[in-house]
């Protein structure tokens, strides 16, 4: 069976054309993808970022963990920290 993969038809350079083409297209969705699928502090409405860092809820610095990882714990604006 013929594929657009294995066709003789259809040169490398083609193929590694649509391979840079089709990266190109998902790299931002993928990248905001990931930004925005933990809930963590520079995604957080509540935190203030570089140079300052500190939650806005209670004014202090979180753990590196929490920044980094976010908290499970975080419910009804309730610090966990």
């Amino acid at each position: 069976m013929v594929t657009p993969l294995n066709n003789p038809r259809i040169s490398d350079a083609a193929i590694s054309d649509i391979a840079r083409e089709l990266s190109n297209r998902l790299i931002p969705s993928i990248g905001t993808h990931f930004r925005t699928s933990i809930k963590c502090c520079p995604n957080c409405e509540h935190f203030e970022g570089s140079p300052i860092e500190k939650c806005k809820l209670n004014a202090m610095r979180p753990p590196a963990a929490i920044i980094a990882f976010g908290c499970e714990c975080f419910v009804n604006n309730d610090c966990p920290f």
